[in-house]
């Protein structure tokens, strides 16, 4: 492995929390821990096009500033983003709310109407190739998905499905292909066909230590899966075959604390990895 080299920088604020790109590449959104804001970076001219404070979720109860949680960026919409909120700083209840080009809808979601009422910190945000957003809930070894509609005067929650034995897992974030959802703890979900499985065991690497998944990416046209997977001393990445779940191979990086598993290049996979070591790159060909 090596560290990537920086080629240009911006400074967008400190404790970025997570950042996403659209998926035409024009626009990075960007949430921060401790801090109630919504940052939209122009990457063609690399400069920060605006900067909102994060609107409240109305759920019948006094408000405090709240924090975002998660976002996921509409695929067919650059500056369509849907965004999970603490209704409390550190508190386990919130809602789901939209930003459209850069302004807060009305209509919220909060955490109590969806199925189960679950705790904000077991949901994320997906959308399927159509731009049609859900939300995918953790309830132990089941999947809830739940589907969301993105109106006129902002988000409604409507109906759903459950998947028996179907794990998602909560601290580390899906990975999206198609109409496909890849889950850090090994699962795959259909999304339109409401199907899917446990495929991936991702306590198959050697240095894991029973925390296994944290992290995936699925690369559909190499048939592979590379889940990141955390260990007492340090990470590293597992790889599968996409199609049958096959355990294929190992890479251990026993000096680097993970933070996040991204896809770099095609044939690179980049780790932000923690405390601070910057972003490392490995081949996907040398994880065998």
């Amino acid at each position: 492995p090596t560290l990537a080299v920086v080629e240009s920088y911006l400074a967008v604020g400190s404790e970025p929390r997570q950042l996403e790109i659209s998926a035409d590449g024009s626009l990075l959104h960007i949430i921060y821990d401790g801090a109630d804001l919504l940052t939209t970076v122009d990457l063609a001219s690399l400069s920060v096009s605006r900067t909102r404070q994060i609107d409240l979720v109305d759920t019948g109860t006094s408000l405090e500033p709240s924090q975002a949680l998660k976002i996921a960026v509409s695929p067919l919409a650059a500056d369509t983003v849907v965004m999970l909120l603490d209704e409390l700083a550190g508190s386990f209840f919130g809602g789901l709310t939209v930003f459209q080009d850069g302004v807060p809808l009305v209509d919220d979601v909060p955490t109590t109407d969806l199925q189960g009422s679950p705790s904000n910190r077991d949901i994320q945000v997906v959308f399927d190739v159509s731009g049609s957003p859900y939300a995918l809930i953790d309830d132990v070894d089941t999947a809830t998905v739940q589907s969301l509609t993105i109106g006129p005067s902002g988000l409604s929650a409507g109906a759903f499905f459950q998947l028996p034995g179907v794990p998602v897992g909560w601290w580390g974030r899906a990975d999206v292909q198609g109409n496909e959802v890849f889950t850090p703890l090994g699962s795959v979900i259909d999304l339109v066909n409401q199907t899917g499985d446990a495929r991936f065991d991702t306590g198959a690497p050697s240095f894991d230590d029973g925390r296994g998944g944290i992290g995936i990416t699925a690369d559909v046209p190499a048939n592979d899966a590379f889940v990141l997977v955390g260990s007492g001393n340090g990470s590293g990445i597992g790889r599968y075959a996409l199609d049958t779940g096959a355990f294929i191979g190992e890479q251990e990086l026993p000096a680097f604390g993970p933070s996040r598993l991204i896809d770099v290049e095609g044939d690179k996979l980049g780790i932000v990895a923690q405390p601070s070591t910057g972003l490392i790159v490995i081949d996907k060909a040398a994880v065998q």
